[in-house]
């Protein structure tokens, strides 16, 4: 009997020991998966706007060099001297045919050049940038960045960089791509660190519930 009891005893000590062991590590585990889903979803949401960055600023030097003379509207059409952008905006589609990044010429606060397509394949022009845009980049000549820019009823992760003539900012160009399909890249990336975080915790609860038992 008092083997029995001895036995049983060192047992209990030894389940609390190893409960003392795994609960840590449960909680330093549960704490580490949403530190690191935080720190992850934050560094690709910047990245995807560099790339937007990028992409804004390299169409901006090509723009500078298509032709000489100045950026101007002409009737309803966008002109550099005396290029027809508006005849032209198949160059915009170049930028772009291999990613899925849209792009806009902005002439003050209107689109008139665009890679952004409505529901019947045409061309999203004459419409016009938000006030908060128009003023941050029009009036304030700073680029301005979003990651929730409604655009045609769905939302856009946005850049939009300042286009000077001389001292004077006469447009913008906007680069931007769809926030469902950032946020999809993002969460199957948190998928790789969240779900063997996830076994783990499984796996020590389930390990404390048979010593506890």
């Amino acid at each position: 009997w008092y083997v029995m009891e001895q036995k049983k005893a060192n047992g209990g000590v030894l389940i609390k020991i190893l409960m003392m062991a795994i609960l840590p590590l449960l909680c330093g585990t549960v704490i580490l998966i949403l530190i690191s889903a935080n720190t992850i979803k934050s560094g690709m949401s910047e990245e995807a706007l560099t790339g937007l960055a990028d992409m804004a600023k390299s169409v901006a030097q090509v723009f500078d060099s298509i032709a000489p003379g100045e950026w101007h509207i002409d009737g309803d059409e966008l002109h550099k001297g005396e290029f027809n952008f508006s005849q032209n905006q198949e160059m915009l589609d170049n930028f772009v045919q291999t990613s899925d990044i849209e792009l806009t010429f902005f002439y003050g606060d209107t689109r008139y050049a665009t890679t952004l397509k409505d529901d019947k394949g045409n061309r999203i022009i004459g419409t016009q940038a938000s006030a908060e845009i128009a003023d941050h980049v029009l009036k304030k000549g700073e680029a301005y960045t979003s990651t929730d820019t409604n655009i045609a009823g769905q939302a856009y992760f946005a850049y939009y960089l300042p286009v000077k003539s001389g001292n004077q900012v006469i447009g913008m160009i906007f680069a931007g791509k769809p926030k469902a399909e950032v946020e999809a890249f993002v969460s199957a990336k948190l998928s790789l660190i969240i779900i063997p975080g996830i076994i783990v915790v499984c796996v020590a609860g389930a390990i404390c519930v048979v010593a506890g038992g």
